[in-house]
């Protein structure tokens, strides 16, 4: 039986944003990471949540700053995230097939 309960999943959309990758000014797909503790894949307590941007131009993958991941991932109902280009750290572009 596994203990924790681990997911990723898309979050919504940024508001507009320059991209520190590229420069264009664009809506990031965001997606939301959870760890916790669960039974059976069902959550019953999460412990860490982490968010990623990805840029639709050029797709590059960001981690978003834990202090603004930590206030925006509470709320899940927010999908339309107010997320500042200088909290973004550049990770990598991904290899990603029209």
């Amino acid at each position: 039986m596994k203990k924790t309960a681990d997911a990723i999943g898309k979050f919504g959309k940024s508001h507009p944003v320059a991209c520190p990758h590229c420069g264009k000014e664009v809506n990031m797909q965001m997606l939301r990471s959870s760890n916790g503790v669960g039974i059976f894949n069902i959550s019953v307590l999460n412990y860490k949540h982490d968010l990623f941007a990805i840029c639709p131009e050029c797709s590059a993958l960001f981690g978003v700053d834990r202090k603004v991941s930590r206030i925006e991932a509470r709320d899940t109902m927010n999908l339309y995230l107010d997320i500042p280009a200088e909290s973004l750290t550049f990770q990598q572009v991904l290899p990603l097939k029209d």
